[in-house]
């Protein structure tokens, strides 16, 4: 029976999840090589703010300035984990890239080209 287009019809060689949208992971030759630069040029950001971040911590004296300290330090790596979604925002999703933690990104980083 030949598909004139759409969904493929449910059979057992076709399950209906093969016709929902789903992100799936690119083959390596379906991948435009992207520079590292925008990570590294946050991680240099995000590395000079690190000793004023630090000397706000070791000052706070209030739930205040412990609520400030936080929200400059997460302000800080969003930034980085930003920078990391778009140098890899053909196989990440943004969710993931925002989950990412502070040392994979730096290693992603020390990659020429991803």
């Amino acid at each position: 029976m030949p598909i004139s287009g759409g969904a493929l019809p449910a059979t057992r060689e076709t399950p209906a999840s093969l016709n929902s949208p789903k992100r799936y992971m690119p083959m390596p030759y379906q991948i435009e090589k992207r520079s590292t630069d925008p990570l590294k040029q946050a991680l240099a950001v995000f590395d000079k703010g690190k000793p004023a971040r630090d000397r706000a911590w070791e000052d706070c004296g209030t739930d205040a300035d412990v609520d400030a300290c936080k929200a400059a330090d997460n302000a800080a790596l969003t930034r980085v984990r930003e920078a990391f979604f778009e140098v890899t925002s053909d196989r990440n999703s943004k969710a993931s890239a925002m989950s990412a933690d502070l040392h994979f990104m730096r290693r992603i980083a020390e990659l020429p080209e991803i």
